[in-house]
């Protein structure tokens, strides 16, 4: 029997009663697990395997999938749930990990990075600055941290205006053309290497601005498809049609 403490990414159908799910563990990575009879009605799995779940999985390892023995809910963030873009913004993280990580590398780190930030949505943190620190500490974590500090062509540290390249991996000062780059201020820049920097429950102390937000998540969502080879995400079809304007933002 396996032990472990994992979070549910997404989830289908199986036959009559049963669920087919992706779970992001501490302890194996990404796995396919069979939920056997837990959409039935007085299924005590039923909470513990809905997506965004934390829960501990005693399973069984066979040969396509890992089967539930046993599974007992540490949280649901069911709250997420609440809210358009507490939602949206949340598949969007359960979505990239799914889409972009191997089945069955262990790493911790990225596991810690993924409840901390459901902790801190769940917490009422806004939910988009989460998700660019997110986006930004994410695609560092797989090996594609861009650089932030300096000019990535003369090292210079100090410009008025940058250009941020999502093909070459980072910024490049007003003196450094780079073709397919996008401008961003010094603030924006700022804004960017400190948000990779900083924890979760340190963010707001940083002021941004929305303006400056849905710039940064914009350029780290096309950083990220670059870099990780991603074409466009269900989630992302989600954000763009229901939070498109700053009343869908408190």
């Amino acid at each position: 029997m396996i032990k472990t403490s994992g979070i549910v990414l997404s989830g289908i159908k199986f036959k009559e009663s049963s669920k087919i799910l992706t779970v992001y563990t501490r302890e194996l990575g990404k796995i396919k697990v069979l939920g056997q009879g837990v959409m039935k009605p007085k299924s005590k799995g039923i909470a513990s395997t809905e997506v965004f779940a934390h829960s501990e999985f005693d399973l069984k390892r066979g040969k396509s999938f890992y089967y539930i023995n046993g599974v007992y809910l540490i949280d649901s963030y069911h709250n997420l749930r609440n809210r358009m873009d507490t939602l949206f913004l949340g598949f969007y993280i359960l979505e990239l990990m799914d889409k972009t990580i191997p089945e069955e590398e262990h790493n911790p780190i990225l596991f810690d990075l993924l409840n901390k930030a459901l902790l801190a949505i769940k917490n009422g943190e806004d939910p988009l600055l989460i998700v660019v620190a997110f986006q930004l500490k994410f695609v560092s974590f797989m090996g594609y941290r861009p650089l932030l500090n300096e000019c990535s062509a003369c090292g210079k540290k100090y410009s008025t205006i940058w250009r941020f390249s999502p093909t070459k991996g980072g910024v490049f000062c007003e003196d450094c053309y780079t073709s397919g780059a996008t401008t961003i201020t010094e603030e924006q820049r700022e804004i960017l290497t400190q948000m990779l920097l900083s924890p979760f429950d340190k963010l707001l102390n940083l002021n941004i601005t929305k303006d400056n937000l849905w710039k940064t998540y914009n350029l780290m969502l096309e950083y990220i498809s670059y870099n990780l080879d991603i074409r466009e995400l269900k989630s992302q079809v989600m954000i763009n049609n229901g939070i498109t304007t700053d009343k869908h933002i408190t």
